[in-house]
């Protein structure tokens, strides 16, 4: 992964010294700048912490850092086939430096960087053109739901124990690998994670006050509707990241949820053209995002 200078500066992989300060760099574009609570640091541990600095790119102007892509590879396992991927987050540019083409020179030099190491990349945005103009490709089947609480006496939900309900999880595919000592993030703008269980499903949601945000639902379907409802009784509104066509999606639906798409997925080949379609509704939970 070696580094390129140019005239709009040099880009290679993060250093230890660089670390701290382009952590707060991304603190106060993303949480701290907006209002939100805890640093990107805790939420995603793994992925910004020195062990990781060969997954965390930057381009530097005269020997500061002023922009950064981060990597995660990944194995997508889909029925009996196992898939290379890179997730690409936390893209962000200097405030005083955008519109100079720093973006898109660091995306270039990451994808190319990738290239013989993954099938495929795949990111999320609310801005496809940029992407698209790179060559990403627009695919998401997601789907955001919605639905009013009702807090009441009962108990929020326990701490998040992801060996208690793993093989509930590992018997869906496609599914992401969850190495044995995994555990989730903190995806924004949720302050803690609860997780709520029955005899044989799950689901696990993020709360900010008395708002819930539920990350992911698998399991028996029978046992949705009272995940739904001890969900609802411990929150004002309870909101929903799911997979247009899913389980919960068509168990939920009956119930009250309102959904609408909500597509943000975009996806890069990485390997030669039709070795990987984007076309069979591969949806990528938040807990495995960046």
């Amino acid at each position: 992964m070696a580094g390129s200078v140019s005239a709009a500066g040099e880009i290679s992989v993060c250093t230890t010294g660089e670390l701290p300060e382009l952590v707060a760099k991304l603190d106060a574009e993303f949480v701290f700048g907006r209002g939100r609570g805890t640093s990107l640091s805790l939420r995603y541990p793994a992925q910004l912490s020195a062990s990781n600095l060969d997954n965390i790119f930057v381009s530097r102007v005269q020997g500061r850092v002023v922009a950064s892509i981060i990597v995660k590879p990944f194995q997508w396992t889909v029925t009996e086939h196992d898939y290379a991927g890179v997730m690409v987050g936390m893209v962000w540019t200097d405030p005083a430096r955008r519109g100079c083409g720093l973006a898109s020179r660091l995306l270039a030099h990451v994808a190319d960087a990738l290239r013989g190491r993954a099938d495929f990349a795949v990111l999320w945005t609310a801005q496809p053109g940029f992407y698209q103009r790179a060559g990403w490709i627009c695919s998401d089947c997601a789907s955001f739901g919605v639905i009013e609480g009702g807090i009441s006496d009962m108990a929020k939900g326990t701490p998040v124990d992801f060996a208690r309900v793993r093989a509930i999880w590992q018997r869906q595919s496609p599914h992401l690998e969850r190495n044995v000592g995994w555990q989730p993030p903190l995806p924004l703008p949720a302050a803690m994670l609860e997780m709520f269980v029955t005899a044989d499903a799950y689901s696990i949601a993020g709360r900010r006050d008395d708002e819930l945000y539920c990350y992911e639902m698998l399991g028996d379907k029978a046992a949705f509707p009272s995940l739904l409802g001890q969900m609802r009784a411990s929150s004002r509104i309870l909101y929903f990241n799911e997979w247009t066509g899913s389980p919960a999606q068509h168990c939920l639906s009956p119930l009250g949820v309102r959904w609408k798409r909500k597509p943000l997925a975009m996806w890069l080949p990485l390997m030669e053209s039709g070795s990987v379609s984007f076309t069979d509704g591969w949806y990528v939970p938040w807990l495995d995002r960046i």
